[in-house]
């Protein structure tokens, strides 16, 4: 491969795929999708290494890729403001006690990220199995491949949709089988919880929906939730919220910011 002038590839890892979009160098154009390859995520290391391999066979040129990942490989979770906490190294260890205050075991094969400042304000986190990364940078080094970062679908489609600062915004992302409920002041998050979403969700939305006003005493005329979704299939009363359409894939080969303007 030509290591000049490298492209800039986007991967979308979902349970069973990996999509490669590969970003335009034009401003007006959007970005494409150049391969799609099955993701065994229990033969995580030899399915990146196909999909490596088929990705340089049909394309000369390097690449330097962002990995964005499915929530069903991450794990979420908004922590308080600690203002004894005066260090990089004491935020790092207070992250990963929290983890493993609430995941036990799991989270010892967990890598986290977090935003900075924990003395000051409450902090988003999040975290991806070691194992994942370890096989997405080894596989990287041998196929020649720069991996720019790994990244979790919620920050990704919170820096595209989220630019511009609201008053205040709650949201609800189903993705990966997970159900995310996330509250937003000012471009802070205020609240953020994850559970499995349940086999009939259409049978149980309107019901999540309604949980999560109750816990965050929201009244009936307030303003509604925005859900993000995939699944056309899925119905939600207009009375709960406002659902926006798209699929990971779509808000990556995007280039605008989508509109949120609840109707």
């Amino acid at each position: 491969m030509s290591h000049l002038f490298p492209e800039k590839v986007t991967v979308w890892l979902s349970i069973d795929s990996m999509t490669f979009i590969k970003s335009s160098r034009k401003k007006t154009q959007e970005n494409s999708c150049v391969l799609v390859m099955p993701f065994d995520q229990n033969d995580a290391l030899k399915s990146i290494d196909r999909a490596l391999d088929q990705y340089k066979e049909k394309h000369s040129r390097a690449a330097r890729l962002t990995v964005v990942v499915s929530n069903v490989f991450v794990q979420y979770l908004l922590l308080e403001s600690q203002s004894e906490i005066k260090s990089f190294e004491e935020e790092r260890v207070y992250v990963e006690y929290k983890y493993r205050q609430v995941f036990d075991q799991l989270a010892s094969t967990l890598e986290f990220s977090w935003d900075t400042g924990l003395n000051s304000r409450s902090i988003f986190s999040s975290a991806i199995p070691e194992k994942l990364i370890s096989s997405l940078k080894d596989s990287c080094k041998r196929h020649g491949f720069g991996l720019d970062s790994v990244q979790p679908y919620l920050m990704v489609l919170f820096n595209r949709v989220f630019n511009k600062p609201e008053n205040k915004t709650r949201c609800a992302v189903i993705e990966g089988g997970q159900f995310i409920y996330f509250e937003i002041v000012n471009g802070q998050f205020l609240r953020l919880h994850q559970r499995y979403c349940p086999e009939d969700l259409n049978a149980h939305i309107d019901v999540l929906l309604q949980r999560e006003n109750l816990l965050s005493h929201v009244e009936q005329d307030s303003s509604k939730m925005v859900v993000f979704t995939s699944s056309n299939n899925l119905k939600i009363s207009h009375s709960l919220a406002s659902v926006h359409y798209f699929t990971p894939e779509n808000l990556i080969m995007h280039k605008k910011s989508h509109d949120l303007t609840v109707k």
